[in-house]
């Protein structure tokens, strides 16, 4: 029915059924006493698998799952949250959800899982996302707000003929997307056209931000980088709206081995590129934030972890006692949250989405975001070394030749290496990905070297820039 699962759950004593909720094939039984418990629903789960898990040691874990139901006459979806509580806590926001919870066709939309100490709400019912039912309903969307923002890019005169739309991106009390397409005809000249648009709804205010930034942003497009084209936002429904852009993900390219040289390089100079916009956004981080985010993560990783919290107390040392070397004079327009899923390639573009956390801070902090991910994909790979860091001494060459400052070496190995031990290792032991929890040895040893060496490639950079 689903893939074994290879999840392996922390010992936490706060949590102690945690290895139930990360095993889809018994989780799958457990939804079908729960949810399929009322005669007149005669579906059948046939897959049931994990999309998102975001565990807080000691506290709680909120597991998104996407299911696939089989019935008489169809095959259909259903997502389901499931939250792992304290069990006078799982009882308090079971009560709590009923007085809010929408209404959902054959099944209960709040469970409460007493068993496991859980409580399971049934898409689109979430506790921070007031509008989620909106985004969810083709319907709703069609009547509350997507007339609105195809008035708004086309002018009057434009109806909706036909509107089709697919939810993803479900992040549990945290942000959600939906991929919408429309047919359009205008009423004064009779002609029609096809237009994607996506909407992405925040549980605060995030995406009025967002919005002013990607307005910013839009318009400074060149050869090197593009943007997409923002449209609306809708305060009250907390859903930031903008044009859905063309290409495919790096995360696919990589996926299938698809992400040449020639690729990457682009993507070196479309971060340049970016990096080289000023005037978009208030929003600061400095080098004092990566401390206070390095001093969490080894906190974290050495709770979930102890047989790693002697390697990455080391390692975390090391940056801490070279951080005042570090000098990152030039300051850029960053990303702010730059992994593959967000960079799109398309033949003519590179394109770089989810604009959510654009700030001003050392430029080479979001090129070591990217590094640190691409040697995160060769740990769990097995991409030997060698082969991987003539990978990344390219990409630092493109993205050099892309900008008008220097970068010392030993800048570029401490931003790679920290955004290994904030980023890339702290998720491995909070998203609970089977990739990075068993290979959090090898990316905290990978995160030593580079940290230790002041290097990721033999050859230097610092005496590299644009003439």
């Amino acid at each position: 029915m689903t893939k074994a699962n290879t999840r392996i759950a922390p010992n936490d004593a706060q949590l102690p059924f945690l290895a139930t909720l990360l095993d889809e094939r018994t989780m799958a039984c457990i939804f079908e006493r729960h949810l399929i418990a009322q005669p007149s629903v005669s579906f059948a789960i046939t897959q049931c698998e994990i999309e998102r898990i975001k565990y807080r040691p000691h506290r709680n874990c909120l597991v998104a799952y996407r299911l696939t139901l089989n019935g008489d006459t169809e095959e259909r979806e259903l997502r389901v949250c499931v939250g792992m509580f304290e069990p006078a806590e799982a009882q308090s926001r079971y009560l709590s959800s009923l007085s809010t919870a929408i209404a959902i066709p054959q099944f209960a939309p709040v469970i409460h899982i007493e068993a496991l100490d859980s409580v399971m709400w049934v898409f689109p019912n979430e506790r921070k996302l007031k509008a989620l039912p909106i985004l969810a309903d083709a319907g709703k969307l069609r009547e509350s707000v997507v007339t609105q923002v195809v008035r708004s890019r086309w002018g009057a005169g434009w109806e909706i003929v036909h509107l089709s739309h697919s939810v993803s991106n479900y992040f549990p009390e945290h942000s959600c997307c939906a991929h919408v397409h429309l047919n359009l005809f205008n009423t004064v000249n009779a002609t029609r056209r096809n237009w994607e648009i996506i909407g992405k709804i925040h549980y605060d205010d995030a995406g009025s931000q967002t919005h002013e930034t990607m307005s910013a942003l839009w318009g400074r497009s060149d050869s090197d980088v593009a943007f997409a084209r923002p449209l609306v936002y809708a305060p009250d429904q907390q859903i930031h709206w903008q044009e859905r852009v063309p290409g495919v993900t790096l995360h696919s390219l990589l996926e299938t081995g698809a992400a040449t040289k020639i690729v990457l390089n682009r993507i070196a100079r479309a971060i340049g590129a970016l990096h080289r916009i000023s005037g978009v956004t208030p929003q600061r981080i400095a080098i004092s934030d990566v401390v206070e985010d390095l001093n969490k993560a080894r906190l974290i990783i050495a709770d979930v972890r102890p047989d790693c919290a002697a390697a990455v107390a080391d390692v975390v040392g090391i940056l801490l006692d070279s951080v005042k070397y570090v000098t990152s004079e030039a300051l850029a327009t960053m990303h702010g949250d730059l992994h593959s899923k967000n960079i799109l390639v398309d033949d003519a573009q590179i394109y770089l989405v989810d604009l959510d956390r654009v700030c001003i801070g050392p430029a080479i902090m979001d090129l070591g975001s990217f590094l640190a991910e691409l040697i995160y994909r060769g740990c769990i790979s097995g991409l030997p070394w060698e082969a991987l860091e003539l990978q990344l001494q390219a990409i630092v060459e493109s993205y050099c030749q892309s900008v008008p400052w220097r970068i010392a070496d030993k800048d570029m190995a401490w931003h790679t290496a920290s955004a290994l031990i904030r980023e890339r290792a702290l998720r491995a032991v909070t998203s609970l990905k089977p990739g990075g929890w068993n290979t959090l040895r090898e990316i905290l040893a990978t995160a030593h070297r580079i940290a230790t060496d002041g290097v990721f490639s033999r050859t230097a950079t610092a005496s590299r820039r644009v003439a």
